[in-house]
């Protein structure tokens, strides 16, 4: 922080502390925003230094200690929405004060949540009551509570992760525990106008999902059936291909949409034996670029979540679950680029709070 000195100073002095002060607030850094499932909390990285800034306590005057899950940003209200699993709500913040505006009812089972790109709707899963609360972002209202396909729930299938467009013309959802061991898990697709299902596939077990910036590939990767699905979610969700990748987990891909990037979350191995942590597909071509080994680092639990920086420089991964006697969790980093996308570890273990889940991003703004 520049301090002015206490002594008289002259003006023209006066206007280059203050112009020097300015640039500072220009160059705010992009933050990394993890919710901890455990510890009730969010921790705030500094991008620039990979360094925490602090610990956010989401508690307030609610039944139950928080459980936040996952945590989304929206750049038009400069807001990030929280699901609370434990209270059943969706919190919202101040993404400068990280004061609490408000907590909107939600269901029972909060999950996977994710806000579209012109702050219209905020979708969140409640794999409990097996439903999505849809809220505005700005006016914290819940515009539909929406029940998963019938048919789906008859065969015990609940909703797990969801994602929607930059510009917020569908919303895609997966279904997981459909059926036997043997049987399809689903994707599915709703219109964000009519709130109805407008497509659906067949994917392996335990899907998630990813989609570009630009909204022409939907990536699938399933855990249980080690696979990553490629798809055209504007054509009934089109399978474009299939790629091999072991414990499939997890989603993020670069702002310019030429890479996209998975976790092994369970440790499989591939045909050949590798077992490697993160995996890079080209999206131009639909092929893997390669894989980066799990970090030599003692008490490194499972990797789990991604999020990627503005400018595609910098991947953050969440390491989620913990051991006994336990405090802090931790966010691993590492380098990406077009002409490198392998990541690259940095060396850096960033020590957050317990059980780090959802991972999230803000970019640099004045």
């Amino acid at each position: 922080m520049i301090k002015i000195p206490t002594k008289l100073i002259t003006l023209s002095a006066l206007i280059a502390a203050q112009c020097a002060l300015s640039i500072v607030w220009a160059a705010t850094p992009g933050r990394v925003v993890v919710a901890n499932r455990t510890s009730g909390t969010l921790s705030i990285i500094d991008e620039n230094t990979d360094t925490l800034i602090r610990n956010v306590s989401v508690a307030g005057k609610f039944a139950r200690p928080p459980e936040p899950m996952y945590v989304n940003y929206s750049a038009k209200y400069n807001r990030l929405l929280v699901n609370d699993r434990a209270n059943k709500q969706i919190i919202a913040l101040d993404a400068d004060t990280y004061h609490i505006i408000n907590a909107v009812p939600a269901g029972k089972g909060a999950f996977h949540m994710w806000t579209d790109g012109v702050g219209k709707q905020t979708w969140s899963v409640n794999d409990v009551d097996k439903t999505f609360t849809v809220i505005n972002p700005g006016t914290l209202q819940v515009l539909k509570t929406i029940p998963i396909p019938a048919d789906l729930k008859e065969k015990g299938g609940k909703p797990h992760d969801i994602l929607l467009d930059k510009a917020g013309k569908w919303a895609i959802t997966t279904i997981v525990g459909v059926g036997a061991a043997t049987d399809p898990d689903y994707v599915v697709q709703y219109s964000t106008k009519t709130f109805k299902e407008i497509a659906r596939k067949e994917v392996g077990k335990d899907p998630h999902v990813g989609v570009l910036n630009d909204g022409k590939l939907l990536f699938v990767p399933t855990q249980n059936a080690s696979k990553v699905y490629v798809m055209d979610p504007n054509k009934k969700l089109a399978l474009l291909k299939t790629l091999d990748i072991p414990g499939a987990h997890g989603a993020a891909w670069t702002p310019n949409g030429h890479f996209f990037y998975t976790s092994n979350l369970p440790k499989a191995a591939a045909a050949d034996g590798n077992k490697d942590m993160l995996w890079a597909i080209n999206t131009q071509t639909q092929e893997i670029a390669g894989s980066t080994a799990f970090p030599s680092l003692e008490g490194l639990q499972p990797a789990h979540n991604l999020t990627i920086n503005a400018d595609g420089s910098k991947l953050y991964l969440t390491h989620s679950g913990h051991e006994p006697g336990s405090v802090e969790g931790d966010v691993t980093v590492y380098t990406i680029s077009d002409s490198s996308p392998i990541p690259v570890f940095t060396g850096k273990a960033i020590g957050v709070g317990l059980n780090p889940f959802g991972i999230g991003y803000i970019p640099p703004h004045k």
